[in-house]
């Protein structure tokens, strides 16, 4: 039914298989696809092996996989926890986050009775559990009928019909994402693709995941992120696509000024990726 698809590094992995340890679930797979260029070379084998160790005790109460690779990129890792997954719905996660169970398990009941291709759910507050980690009263519950909302969506909020994507060739574009020069607006383009090839997302009430709302743990935001907004608003009609870059730019930046974010996201709509 549901595979729980984390996106981690060798520097993460084992506090990753931690934070797991504490679940007994054997209703969802959890699929982990660990990046290891940030570990060095003469520890990889080793790293691996106490992997393989820990995964084979939860295996007892858990439907629990770990895929190695030696590349880098969020979206190539995304695309690697499509390529592995055999249920029909995956949730795309970070391995900084924590999971609401209950409200996990109501997320299944909702799956098996959704027609929905994509199901936004929403983010918590780690530090506030009863707070959101952003606004969510522009979201209305049911069909998301304007793409510009698409916009507004983490990955860590999509579950998507893996069948959906797959029959119509969806992937994350690998030129962008956290580990490219673009590390930004990967899933916003995914659904802007699901959209465009037909179909249904919705939203949920549903808050079963949080994540840190401390402005020290946020990245950074740098030229990059404005060249790919730039490129994610030329994928809109001429009507939007101006509004949007004008939008983006009169938002303030303490360090880029007004013209130097226009001209950014100006470039971004013209690059090629």
């Amino acid at each position: 039914m549901l595979t729980l698809g984390y996106s981690t590094t060798g520097s993460n992995i084992l506090r990753v298989l931690h934070y797991l340890s504490s679940f007994r679930n054997k209703n969802i797979t959890f699929l982990i696809v660990c990046q290891m260029y940030d570990t060095p070379k003469p520890s990889v084998e080793s790293l691996k092996s106490e992997v393989d160790q820990q995964v084979a005790l939860l295996k007892g109460k858990l439907n629990i996989e770990v895929q190695f690779f030696d590349e880098k990129g969020l979206s190539k890792s995304r695309n690697r926890v499509i390529e592995y997954c055999k249920t029909q719905y995956l949730w795309f996660l970070d391995d900084d986050v924590e999971l609401e169970l209950d409200e996990v398990e109501k997320l299944t009941c909702e799956l098996a009775s959704t027609q929905a291709n994509a199901t936004l759910v929403r983010i918590g507050s780690l530090e506030k559990r009863e707070e959101f980690y952003k606004d969510y009263s522009s979201f209305k519950l049911g069909e998301v009928i304007n793409p510009l909302l698409l916009l507004r969506a983490s990955s860590i909020e999509m579950v998507v019909d893996v069948n959906f994507l797959k029959l119509n060739s969806i992937r994350f574009n690998e030129s962008l994402g956290l580990g490219t020069s673009y590390p930004c607006c990967e899933e916003n383009l995914l659904l802007l693709e699901m959209k465009g090839k037909g179909a249904l997302i919705v939203t949920s009430e549903l808050k079963p995941v949080y994540h840190t709302t401390m402005i020290e743990h946020r990245v950074s935001i740098g030229e990059g992120h404005f060249l790919a907004r730039g490129y994610v608003a030329a994928q809109y009609p001429f009507y939007l696509r101006f509004p949007l870059i004008f939008r983006w730019a009169t938002r303030s930046h303490h360090s880029f000024h007004l013209f130097e974010r226009l001209r950014l996201l100006i470039a971004g709509a013209n690059i090629n990726v």
